[in-house]
């Protein structure tokens, strides 16, 4: 799996978060990735570096307006599945950028 990082923005441009993960797959309409638990990002939002308490399997999508978060190695126990509605996501050389709408849904199997 190939190390790439992925760079998360709001709709007026602003950075909201980045972190590197695991490229498991890209298809021409989807990024999909792996975050293990633990995983530390930068939070623009809060100024800091900290830890995610779950494992996620990432979808994004290049064509569709929204991506999904298959929460697979559940410790917060908050959330299974996270739908951010978003805008398509792009993979640009080891860079996957997407902009929040700030629109979610969740999903608590």
């Amino acid at each position: 799996m190939r190390q790439v990082k992925v760079v998360s923005k709001k709709y007026d441009g602003s950075l909201r978060d980045e972190y590197e993960t695991r490229l498991v797959a890209e298809t021409d309409e989807t990024i999909v990735l792996f975050s293990p638990p633990g995983l530390p990002y930068f939070d623009h939002r809060k100024g800091g570096w900290f830890e995610a308490p779950d494992g996620l399997l990432e979808i994004y999508l290049k064509r569709r307006w929204y991506n999904v978060w298959h929460i697979g190695e559940q410790n917060s126990h908050t959330n299974l599945m996270y739908i951010n509605i978003a805008l398509p996501a792009t993979l640009q050389g080891d860079v996957v950028q997407w902009t929040d709408l700030d629109l979610d849904y969740r999903v608590h199997l």
